[in-house]
């Protein structure tokens, strides 16, 4: 949320905290768009992390469409939205193929990248077998967006917009006390 990225796009040369830690911001409606700022400086003062956007080569997927149609895709036929994914299952009322990219990238922690050129919003159902759990079973999600999506994943290697999460001291993590 700080850098407005998905977690496939940052690199580090600092080794990050294992805990989660929880920022609690409150203001007004109005000031949502400060709240990256206020979070990348929490991450200054607490653990001295900068970060910067910067365009790489990486690893990536191509999304890209295979067949017209598909069992588990069908262009929308209503103005609702709804959208969720995990636990070997993505699905959504009104979904863009690049809500469907941001998931799949999500998924397989690598970047997707949306070139089926497609504005249209479907309604979408797709299934996998995970054989264990908070573990992508790979091969079934690829196999499943082919086989009931009518689409394609392919693997490229083109520039992406990464952000680059670097320390700047050398005490990584010290014990700060309020």
């Amino acid at each position: 949320m700080a850098f407005d990225t998905m977690f496939s796009r940052i690199i580090t040369n600092a080794p990050l905290p294992a805990a989660m830690y929880d920022f609690t911001i409150t203001g007004p409606r109005e000031a949502e768009g400060e709240i990256p700022v206020l979070l990348q400086t929490a991450l200054k003062i607490t653990f001295d992390l900068t970060g910067r956007k910067e365009t790489r080569l990486a690893s990536v997927l191509l999304l890209r469409m295979k067949t017209p149609t598909a069992i588990g895709r069908s262009i929308s036929p209503t103005e609702s939205k709804a959208f969720r994914y995990g636990g070997g299952e993505i699905s959504g009322i009104g979904v863009t193929m690049q809500q469907l990219a941001s998931a799949l990238e999500d998924c397989l922690k690598q970047p997707v990248l949306d070139e089926t050129d497609s504005n249209d919003e479907y309604d979408i159902t797709l299934k996998w077998n995970e054989t264990k759990p908070d573990t992508i079973n790979r091969e079934a999600l690829l196999t499943a967006v082919r086989d009931q999506l009518g689409l394609e994943l392919i693997p490229a290697t083109r520039p992406v917009e990464m952000v680059i999460i670097e320390q700047n001291k050398a005490d990584p993590w010290p014990i700060r006390t309020p």
